[in-house]
């Protein structure tokens, strides 16, 4: 009787094993499947979903990294559990059950990013400025960075250092926010200087428009005062005829700023077939859009013009370099004008076809203009060919 009770025995116990052997098999461990949110925050709730898990809680242990998160509910596939304090910006979620270790799923932890410094402490416009600091995303685009209220691309992101271009239309100081997965750092304010500006005008054809288009589709900042103008093979064009068509460029940010430390340098590619055409640049336009400098191309040199208050035609100031060795149409010219000090305004000229300099002179104003912006202009009394391109402003 003693050895069939431990024959039984024997064999239930075999049983029992095979069966408890059979719900949790080693080539069968535990799988994580999707973590939601795939961003929380130490203390949320993060729902962890899967298959052989265990409805017992006692059963389950849950890390995130090496940190032991506590388990609010389980199923046998979908476990909850609170994100436990960590301080890393990413962790490895793992599941064990039983023993039994599952896959592992990442997920981002969101804490409130911290500015720390910038390098360098002044800078640039246009220029890298790196953000050092604490909880930035290693994602680059899911680090949102404004500079002076306008958002920024993120060239490259680690958890500690975020590396972005400084936009141009910036005042300064310009307080820099970083937001990372809703959260947003407490704003730092960075100090930024005037830098250079590019035009290149590296954008899809623009159709001949006039001041009746507005906002201009030549692009932000641009407005277009008289004449026509287009965007043609990435180059500023216009067909306008017996007028003086000009463009200027009018976002505030841009001040050509001269004395006290401040000066500026600007340059322009100027291209005109033979048949009759005017083309320049403007720059220190005043706030009425009227009194500005022009520095345009004649059939057999260059002129430098001021205009009064009634604009264009209304010309106050005319000093002409003519007959100058090299120079001839149908050529690409570089126009390039700078100034230091108020009423010292120095051009230069060169072919860029043939790379000679035709002139560097410095034009004197006694009542010279300051600050303001920078502009187009052509007069066309043909058929002649006009262009306009790599147009850029250092300021200093």
């Amino acid at each position: 009787m003693f050895g069939w009770i431990c024959a039984w025995g024997v064999l239930l116990t075999a049983l029992s094993c095979q069966k408890e052997e059979k719900q949790w098999p080693v080539d069968n461990d535990p799988v994580i499947l999707e973590l939601s949110p795939e961003v929380a925050s130490v203390g949320d709730v993060l729902t962890i979903k899967g298959d052989r898990f265990s409805e017992v809680l006692s059963d389950i242990e849950v890390h995130f990294d090496t940190a032991s998160a506590t388990v609010v509910s389980a199923g046998l596939k979908e476990l909850q559990v609170m994100v436990p304090q960590i301080e890393a910006v990413t962790a490895d979620v793992m599941v064990t059950v039983k023993g039994l270790p599952s896959t592992v799923r990442t997920v981002v932890l969101a804490h409130q990013p911290v500015i720390a410094e910038f390098v360098p402490e002044t800078i640039r416009a246009g220029q890298q400025l790196v953000i050092r600091g604490q909880y930035f995303s290693p994602v680059a685009v899911n680090n949102l960075v404004k500079i002076g209220g306008i958002p920024v691309d993120v060239v490259s992101a680690t958890p500690a250092e975020l590396t972005v271009i400084v936009p141009q239309r910036v005042e300064s100081p310009a307080e820099v926010v970083v937001t990372v997965a809703g959260k947003t750092a407490e704003p730092i304010t960075v100090d930024i200087l005037p830098g250079a500006w590019i035009e290149v005008f590296d954008r899809p054809d623009v159709a001949l428009t006039d001041a009746s288009v507005i906002p201009s589709p030549i692009g932000a900042g641009w407005q277009i005062m008289e004449g026509n103008f287009g965007i043609r093979n990435e180059k500023l064009f216009g067909e306008a005829h017996w007028t003086n068509a000009h463009m200027l460029y009018r976002d505030q940010w841009l001040d050509l700023q001269v004395g006290n430390g401040n000066s500026f340098k600007l340059g322009c590619d100027i291209r005109v077939s033979e048949g009759g055409a005017l083309p320049g640049v403007i720059f220190n336009v005043q706030s009425d859009g009227k009194r500005f400098y022009l520095v345009r191309l004649l059939d057999n040199g260059i002129q430098f013009l001021k205009t009064g208050a009634g604009g264009p035609e209304d010309w106050i100031m005319v000093v002409s370099a003519v007959d100058l060795p090299g120079f001839s149409v149908g050529n690409t010219y570089r126009v390039e004008i700078s100034s230091a000090t108020p009423g010292e305004i120095g051009v230069k000229l060169t072919n860029l076809d043939s790379g000679d300099a035709l002139l560097n002179a410095t034009v004197p104003d006694d009542n010279p203009y300051v600050g303001g912006s920078v502009g187009f202009y052509y007069y066309r009394m043909s058929n002649a060919e006009i262009s306009f391109d790599n147009l850029s402003v250092e300021l200093n």
